[in-house]
């Protein structure tokens, strides 16, 4: 009976799962290798994106589209805010605020790279922000530019803080230019309420009863 059980809540839990996905994305498109270049990503400058959530969502990876040049290396940071009522983040280089969720990786070059997330966050505005120097990295790497590009989604704005330009603001460059996406899935059942399990707990020891009776 147990087993039973165990099984249950295990099948509700994949449910809930199972069909994660990129759900935002600011720019899809050929990237032109011959054509130079894109925006640094180090612990001199961040660049991100701003995304909305039309439901209670799983988010369970970010990423983008980044090459490495020369000068690139080691690890960056990819980390989800809450915004102000500006619509920005909060912060600074040295001490970004409001981060909901974060995560460290080394971009691959010239591909999409999809970092691992965990978070569940409600209907809303967010920031996806890429840098260097918090969170214990050191990298550097570039979102590449589309050569030439299609915007996946208007709604999102490219956001951006810099050694030379502290103070964080909207970004003159479509967004369509870099490639930024965020994965996940809506929450439809990410536990069974209290409720759900007693009464299935009830459901099943009344028909153990019933067997062995």
């Amino acid at each position: 009976m147990k087993s039973l059980f165990v099984l249950i809540f295990t099948t509700v839990i994949l449910v809930s799962k199972s069909n994660a996905g990129i759900i935002f994305e600011t720019g899809t498109g050929p990237f032109d290798s011959t054509t130079c270049c894109g925006s640094s990503i180090n612990k001199n400058q961040f660049l991100g994106t701003t995304f909305s959530l039309a439901e209670k969502t799983n988010i369970d990876g970010i990423g983008g589209h980044f090459r490495n040049f020369d000068t690139s290396f080691g690890s960056v940071f990819g980390a989800i805010v809450s915004l102000n009522q500006s619509g920005l983040p909060d912060g600074a280089m040295s001490s970004l605020d409001n981060v909901l969720a974060y995560t460290t990786f080394s971009p691959l070059n010239s591909v999409d790279t999809l970092a691992s997330i965990d978070v569940n966050l409600d209907a809303g505005l967010y920031g996806l922000v890429f840098g260097s120097g918090l969170f214990g990295t050191s990298g550097s790497s570039t979102l590449t530019l589309l050569q030439p590009y299609q915007v996946s989604n208007p709604d999102g704005d490219i956001i951006a803080i810099s050694s030379s330009r502290p103070n964080w603001r909207d970004s003159d460059t479509n967004p369509g230019r870099y490639r930024m996406f965020v994965s996940g899935t809506p929450v439809e059942v990410s536990v069974p309420s209290s409720l759900s399990l007693f009464l299935a707990s009830f459901s099943l020891i009344f028909l153990a009863r019933r067997k062995y009776a």
